[in-house]
């Protein structure tokens, strides 16, 4: 079965084997993935149609996510299969997280829809977990060849300390032994305690390099937690905001979410995507959504704005996001309505952090 799309980037794998899978059990019928917009319309990813009718099938699409009282909102994906009756469409949605059991254990779910059911939650958990295969992981040996930089260091600097303690030992020996001080003996001091303090100026340009080499290294392997970061961010932007009229609305979890990488680097890649949403908006009284949501292994951020991010901006984010992060940013809109979410997808360490929070809003 062919699985192709809307787009001239390649599917990956493992979602071809799953829509070719659902596809089978649905008897080879039309299957595809398909993806609410931020002016709430469905757009096809990836189906085993042509582009025009995975297009077409949408208001179907749509029509049956109505008649589930499913809510469909923008970022959001849907697996859809179509069934033998003329016009049906059978619908799931791609997610990370187990469906609840069926209330009293009883199934009524049909064979097709548990297939979709299952296909939603395959998509959803490799999507996440790929993400998580990204991430930005520091070499084992960085921390030898560290170590070993750390011993250098310490030689160089027990080698300068031993000049200064010399003529230090000196001083002492002579202003113990002297019985009169006159002036060669003072200049003869002058000279000695020259000496030492340029050795502990050399001493101290050691500890700089030191202390300089091992902020690069924790910069690059070190963790932090999420959370504060994004409201320090929302802090110092919630000033300019509201003086052009700007609300920023924030809703995110209140436990510990640790993220590998340097956290000075995201925070500047969060404030200029606040900045240049607010920007976007022209002097327009307005609101920026900010959502955080921890989901397995991977931890969402959505930004709500309700206008056009500057492609400059979230260019610059992704590489950084890509790059330093091994991260995503996906970017959804729509002409027909004058608003843009995008959503920024990045790694999150399982080292047994509690579960502690609850949902916090302001």
């Amino acid at each position: 079965m062919t699985i192709g799309l809307t787009s001239d980037v390649d599917q990956p794998r493992w979602r071809t084997e799953v829509l070719r899978r659902a596809s089978a059990v649905l008897r080879g019928r039309a299957v595809g993935v398909w993806q609410v917009s931020a002016g709430k319309l469905l757009l096809p990813v990836a189906s085993n149609i042509s582009t025009t009718l995975a297009s077409a099938a949408a208001p179907e699409i749509s029509s049956a996510l109505k008649q589930l009282h499913m809510p469909a909102e923008p970022g959001s994906s849907w697996v859809a299969g179509h069934l033998a009756e003329v016009g049906q469409w059978c619908v799931a949605p791609v997610r990370a997280t187990i469906p609840d059991p069926p209330p009293h254990a009883h199934e009524r779910r049909s064979h097709e829809r548990l297939a979709l059911e299952l296909a939603g939650l395959c998509l959803g958990l490799s999507d996440e977990l790929a993400v998580g295969a990204r991430a930005t992981s520091v070499e084992a040996n960085l921390y030898r060849i560290f170590t070993e930089q750390l011993g250098t260091f310490a030689k160089d600097v027990a080698t300068h300390l031993g000049a200064p303690r010399a003529a230090l030992a000196r001083v002492d020996v002579t202003l113990r032994k002297s019985e009169q001080v006159d002036t060669a003996f003072r200049n003869r001091v002058l000279e000695e305690v020259e000496t030492a303090d340029r050795a502990l100026a050399e001493t101290t340009s050691i500890v700089r390099r030191l202390q300089d080499r091992a902020r690069a290294v924790l910069a690059q392997s070190g963790d932090f937690d999420l959370v504060p970061v994004v409201w320090s961010v929302v802090d110092t932007e919630r000033a300019r905001a509201a003086a052009r009229g700007v609300t920023i609305e924030v809703e995110t979890l209140g436990y510990v979410i640790p993220v590998s990488g340097d956290a000075e680097e995201l925070r500047q890649a969060l404030g200029l995507l606040i900045r240049d949403a607010v920007h976007s908006l022209a002097g327009r009284a307005g609101t920026v959504g900010l959502t955080l949501a921890n989901v397995g292994p991977v931890v969402r951020l959505t930004f709500r704005v309700p206008g056009a991010i500057a492609e400059s901006a979230f260019a610059e984010v992704r590489h950084i996001v890509e790059t330093r992060f091994g991260g995503d940013l996906t970017v959804a809109s729509d002409p027909a309505v004058p608003a843009t979410v995008m959503m920024l997808r990045l790694a999150v360490r399982q080292e047994g952090f509690p579960d502690i929070g609850r949902w916090r809003r302001s």
